[in-house]
């Protein structure tokens, strides 16, 4: 189980179940579960529903429901959104709630959603770490409710001055690497504390800086932090070292993420 601290009820559970089963229950937050493999089921709003792999279960708060494996096994991925946390995160507007509690994921795009939350979770963590979780959050909450609760997405503006303060401030962040690990990860910086520092919520934050920037503000800093590395290694810092300021645990995620903005290894930097 996963609980984002920094949040007010936001908690991902990746579970494979062996014939247990669940009693009538209900939670106090959104509960969407995406079934992985396998065939669950459960009884809600007086009905029996089968739920087998790429099915998505849409769970209001508060609504009783049981819970059980078909199969042997069932594989699935829940993520539970408190209501005050949702209505912060996608722009204080109005939460209709689920009208169905089953839907399918005939494109696959929300099983793809919940995976890379997933891995954002898992990655070791840095001073970014936390952007990168809340912008996958984001769209992965923005997605579900727009397709499943008639939620609206306001378009994108011009907030020009509100995304150069985020760049700047990404910019500084980067800039920081001499730090320690452990002094990058105590000043992790949130999705939320962007959004508050130019006074936009936090799903608008990431649909106006993509539309101006042409990229997430994760994947900015992702670019920023990676020109930091190529600047300490042209100082002669080698990539071991270097690795380590920047807050990666695994030199294999490191070399990789060093490629995918470069296009060479840290070893091939070479200053004259």
């Amino acid at each position: 189980m996963h609980v984002l601290t920094w949040h007010r009820g936001i908690e991902m559970l990746d579970v494979c179940i062996k014939g247990e089963s669940f009693g009538k229950h209900s939670h106090d937050a959104f509960a969407i579960g995406m079934i992985e493999g396998g065939v669950g089921g459960n009884f809600v709003r007086g009905s029996k529903e089968v739920l087998p792999a790429c099915t998505v279960s849409l769970m209001n708060p508060d609504e009783p429901h049981t819970g059980y494996a078909v199969t042997k096994s069932l594989k699935y991925k829940m993520l539970y959104v408190s209501e005050d946390e949702l209505r912060e995160m996608l722009d204080h507007q109005p939460i209709k709630g689920f009208q169905n509690c089953v839907a399918h994921d005939v494109d696959g795009k929300i099983r793809k959603l919940f995976d890379a939350l997933a891995y954002a979770l898992s990655r070791p963590k840095n001073s970014g770490w936390k952007i990168s979780v809340d912008t996958q959050l984001t769209l992965t909450l923005e997605t579900l409710m727009t397709r499943y609760a008639g939620l609206s997405v306001r378009k994108a503006g011009q907030e020009v001055a509100a995304v150069q303060r985020v760049k700047d401030y990404l910019d500084s962040l980067a800039n920081s690497i001499a730090l320690s690990p452990f002094e990058l990860n105590s000043k992790a910086v949130s999705l939320g504390d962007l959004a508050k520092m130019v006074g936009l919520q936090p799903n608008y934050l990431v649909n106006v800086f993509r539309a101006k920037v042409g990229i997430s503000p994760y994947a900015y800093w992702t670019v920023r932090r990676m020109a930091s590395a190529k600047a300490m290694l042209l100082r002669g810092i080698s990539p071991l070292d270097v690795m380590f300021k920047l807050g990666f645990y695994d030199q294999a995620h490191f070399i990789k993420a060093f490629k995918r903005t470069t296009g060479i290894t840290p070893k091939q930097i070479l200053g004259h």
